[in-house]
C-alpha cells in the first residue's frame, strides 16, 4: 500500500488560502493510515511565512487526526521561517527541494511511518537554536529558517550555504553530498554545534 502524496497547489494560491482551505482537504487521504499506523502519535509543526499575504499557522497531529491551525504553538517541534515568493514557490512545484541521496530505498511503508515521525520529534525536540539553509542562485536566493526550542532571533545561530547548480547536482545523484562538504561546496558559518544536535536525525 502506497503512501498518498500531494500535489502541487495552484499557482495563484494565497498562503492564507493554502493553509486554511487547500491543505486540509489534501491531508484527507492521510487522515486513515494515520488512525491506522499511528493514532498515538501527537507532534505539531509551525510555519511563519513573511510578505504582504503572508501569516502564522501550524499543523498538529494527535489523536490520529491532523489539523491545521492558525498562530504559531509554542509546543511547535520547529517553525519554519519563509519569504512567501520562496514559499509559493515551492507549494506550486516552481521549486523542486528534493535533497533526498539517490537509491535511499524508496518511499517508506506505511507502518514504519508511525516509527520515522516518532524518532524525528525525540531528536528535534532536544534541538535548541536558529538554523538557516541557502540555496545561492543569482537573482533568485532562496532562504528558509528553522527554529527550534527557545524564542525567534533575529540572526540564525548556524547558516549552511551552497549553490542552485549544486543542489540541483545532488538532486540528480551526480554529487555526494559528502564529497560536497568536504570539497567546500556546502558552507557552514556560525554554530557547529547545532548542526551536531541534528546528526542522530541525519544518520536515520
Amino acid at each position: 500500500m502506497a503512501m498518498p502524496t500531494l500535489p502541487n497547489a495552484p499557482e495563484n494560491i494565497t498562503p492564507k488560502k493554502f493553509f486554511t482551505e487547500w491543505l486540509p482537504g489534501q491531508l484527507t487521504p492521510f487522515k486513515d493510515l494515520i488512525k491506522q499506523f499511528g493514532g498515538d502519535l501527537k507532534a505539531c509543526m509551525s510555519f511563519k511565512v513573511e510578505g504582504d499575504q503572508g501569516g502564522e499557522w501550524t499543523t498538529a497531529l494527535e489523536a490520529g487526526d491532523v489539523k491545521v491551525e492558525s498562530g504559531i504553538k509554542d509546543s511547535a517541534i520547529v517553525t519554519l521561517i519563509i519569504a512567501q515568493k520562496d514559499f509559493l514557490d515551492v507549494v506550486t512545484g516552481k521549486r523542486k527541494m528534493n535533497l533526498q541521496p539517490p537509491g535511499g530505498g524508496g518511499a517508506p511503508k506505511p507502518e514504519d511511518i508511525p516509527k520515522q515521525i516518532k524518532n524525528m520529534v525525540d531528536t528535534l525536540s532536544g534541538v535548541e537554536g536558529m538554523f538557516q539553509f541557502r540555496v545561492e542562485d543569482p537573482g533568485n536566493d532562496f532562504v528558509v529558517t528553522v527554529k527550534f526550542k527557545g524564542p525567534i532571533k533575529k540572526e540564525p545561530d548556524t547558516i549552511v550555504s551552497i549553490d542552485r547548480a549544486d543542489v540541483d547536482a545532488m538532486a540528480k545523484g551526480e554529487l555526494n553530498p559528502q564529497a560536497a562538504f568536504m570539497g567546500g561546496k556546502i558552507r557552514i558559518t556560525g554554530d557547529m554545534g547545532l548542526l551536531m544536535q541534528m546528526a542522530p536525525l541525519m544518520m536515520q
